[in-house]
């Protein structure tokens, strides 16, 4: 009895279809093997599954790899023809657009240099009263910036000018107060002290009654002010 011709068609059965591709592949790769050894030759076999898990001969992935690049650098391979026409296509798509962003480039440049002062000879009365205009406008918003900028430095300066004034005066009154301290103590050490307690009269005795209870207490007269 002879062999049932098999239907070249998908294979329904998911178990049958799987059965058939593990036989099938095995087979495959079996007469990959057998033409490579009997003919000396590269050959690479690459299976996808319809769950799209890779099989693919050699088992070693480098090896493969370097079949594909030996079938790629072949002059008029396919490959090279597919990503040439997909570039071509993609080209074809945008060569509308970059005609008209090239020509706004030329135009641009051309105003460029016009508003520089430059290659002027072509153009009109209006078109010069224009760059005129334009080029006034500019320097009008330049200027407001520039004074904006001014004003603000100038205000950050007075800001820093009175921070300063302040801390000058509080320094000033702080030397003042030291210098009242020094007299006062020079006065006292050149007289004897009859009474640690004594009564005070004038501004200058409460100022000198304050820093020597802090020189008694080992106390910084700054930190008072």
């Amino acid at each position: 009895m002879g062999r049932v011709k098999i239907e070249m068609k998908r294979i329904e059965n998911v178990t049958n279809r799987q059965v058939t591709l593990s036989k099938r592949k095995a087979g495959l790769f079996k007469k990959c093997k057998e033409l490579s050894v009997l003919c000396d030759a590269e050959v690479a076999a690459i299976v996808f599954s319809d769950t799209r898990k890779l099989y693919h001969y050699p088992q070693t992935p480098g090896d493969v790899n370097n079949v594909v690049e030996r079938y790629t650098s072949v002059d008029n391979c396919p490959l090279q023809n597919v990503e040439r026409n997909k570039e071509e296509g993609i080209y074809c798509k945008l060569a509308p657009y970059l005609n008209v962003r090239r020509e706004k480039m030329k135009e641009l440049e051309k105003e460029n240099k016009n508003m520089l002062g430059e290659d002027l000879g072509l153009l009109s009365q209006d078109e010069l009263e224009s760059y005129e205009r334009k080029i006034e406008g500019s320097i009008k918003k330049i200027r407001d910036k520039k004074k904006q900028l001014m004003m603000q430095e100038i205000t950050n300066n007075e800001n820093q000018v009175q921070c300063l004034q302040i801390q000058n005066h509080e320094l000033k009154k702080k030397i003042q107060y030291f210098d009242i301290y020094n007299h006062e103590l020079q006065k006292r050490e050149s007289e004897p002290i009859i009474n640690e307690v004594s009564t005070f009269t004038n501004k200058d005795d409460m100022a000198y009654s304050k820093y020597k209870d802090s020189y008694i207490l080992n106390i910084d007269p700054y930190d008072q002010f």
